[in-house]
């Protein structure tokens, strides 16, 4: 049953740790959720409390061009109007120069696959399926090392993440030259973020305390999601220096 009342989100990557605080926080909003990843069982354990007519599950590989059509297929015809879509996959793997070439590689393969391709699938088919809509924002969450080359480690993180960077301004420049003005982009570019998966390097309550908090960017989505003129990256940056 359509619902156009109430905003309504997809979130990529739903059941990681940012993925699950947009979750919460735009829930108690009042928003329509579209929760995906690739595992059903996390994502109904994600939704377990929820009312099913706010919320919609779909498993879905996002690396697979067929995946995303079907989400966002499942999506339309539960809620016909989406007013964003956020992406937020992967997270963070280090890779120096101490490794062999072949484990390097196999890494480079790995990063490829989370944190460029599943943001141009879910991009790329974002603005091509709901382009008829009156206004749409498209949100990647991609991270400060896209821009920052002096950190340690980010051989294959940094690159991967600074083309998802590229692939906004490239969709912002598209859309401008085709005339296209419902369709809006942004990327978010934090630091380290205190979420489950960065607990090996937020080790102690004061590194926690100092990463940039999910909820912080839950905040500006919220405040920003109806913004017209809503700028192409937002920087959440940190005092924590790993």
């Amino acid at each position: 049953m359509k619902n156009n009342n109430k905003k309504t989100f997809i979130i990529i990557g739903a059941t990681g740790g940012i993925g699950s605080v947009l979750t919460t926080s735009f829930y108690k909003q009042g928003y329509n959720l579209v929760l995906s990843s690739r595992k059903l069982p996390e994502l109904e354990k994600l939704a377990y409390a929820m009312d099913e007519s706010r919320v919609l599950v779909v498993a879905a590989d996002a690396t697979n061009s067929d995946d995303i059509e079907r989400l966002y297929a499942e999506a339309k015809s539960k809620f016909g109007t989406i007013d964003a879509i956020v992406v937020s996959a992967g997270s963070w793997e280090q890779l120096s120069i101490d490794k062999p070439l072949k484990e390097a590689s196999a890494l480079a393969d790995k990063h490829y696959q989370i944190f460029f391709k599943i943001p141009f699938n879910a991009v790329y088919g974002a603005q091509e399926v709901f382009r008829d809509q009156k206004r749409l924002l498209i949100l990647n969450i991609s991270s400060h090392t896209a821009v920052r080359f002096d950190l340690d480690g980010n051989m294959t993180y940094s690159p991967m993440k600074a083309a998802s960077h590229a692939l906004i301004y490239n969709l912002i420049h598209e859309l401008k030259i085709n005339k296209i003005v419902n369709i809006k982009a942004c990327d978010l570019m934090p630091a380290i973020v205190n979420t489950k998966e960065a607990a090996k390097w937020l080790d102690t309550a004061e590194k926690k305390a100092m990463a940039v908090q999910p909820e912080a960017i839950a905040a500006w989505i919220i405040e920003n999601v109806d913004n017209d003129h809503i700028e192409s990256e937002k920087l959440f940056l940190s005092k924590l220096v790993l």
